[in-house]
């Protein structure tokens, strides 16, 4: 099964790919799954005292990203980045385009590569039930149930998807210890 292959490879220890899809997964002439646009990757800043990796908050000026799978980090980041651009604009007018105070401090670092993680869940997702997790008919309401994930989100059971691809699935999207997310659990689906 490929999701081994697919979910092996987010082992990009200094950077933040931002855009996990279907579509920047390809299959090589060897047969492997090969990760490929890395346009929307950013670079990790140095670990913190508590051992967290986050990008700094430069990056998330523009939401980058597919709205399918886009994770709720992200569009927070977002949204407290056009917050900070806002106020530093009214604060400094003569200074336009000009970045907040300590945008390289880790005080406005923006997420981290759970954002990848999220978003192997929702594709994983999609890959299991036919339609992703948060599909909606338009951009607005998609991210309105990504940001209220824990009410929208549901795990339909059906006769496809195992107990375990579904436990798996929400470890990715809740979180659940994803640094405790074991390799028997992906060997075993």
């Amino acid at each position: 099964m490929y999701i081994r292959t697919i979910v092996f490879p987010r082992t990009f220890p200094h950077y933040v790919y931002s855009d996990v899809k279907p579509h920047n997964f390809v299959l090589t002439q060897s047969s492997r799954v090969q990760l490929i646009d890395f346009g929307s990757a950013a670079p990790l800043l140095p670990r913190r005292d508590d051992a967290v990796r986050l990008i700094s908050r430069r990056y998330c000026l523009v939401p980058c990203g597919t709205c399918d799978y886009i994770s709720p980090e992200i569009l927070e980041a977002h949204e407290a980045a056009l917050v900070a651009l806002e106020l530093s604009d009214e604060t400094d007018e003569d200074n336009l385009g000009s970045r907040p105070s300590g945008m390289s401090g880790y005080e406005d670092a923006g997420y981290g590569v759970e954002t990848d993680w999220w978003s192997m869940g929702a594709m994983l997702y999609e890959m299991a039930y036919g339609v992703a997790p948060f599909f909606a008919k338009d951009i607005r309401q998609t991210y309105q149930k990504i940001v209220d994930f824990r009410t929208s989100l549901r795990f339909p059971a059906t006769e496809h998807v195992s107990e375990r691809l579904r436990d798996l699935l929400q470890q990715f999207v809740f979180l659940v210890g994803i640094s405790n997310l074991r390799i028997h659990n992906l060997l075993n689906l």
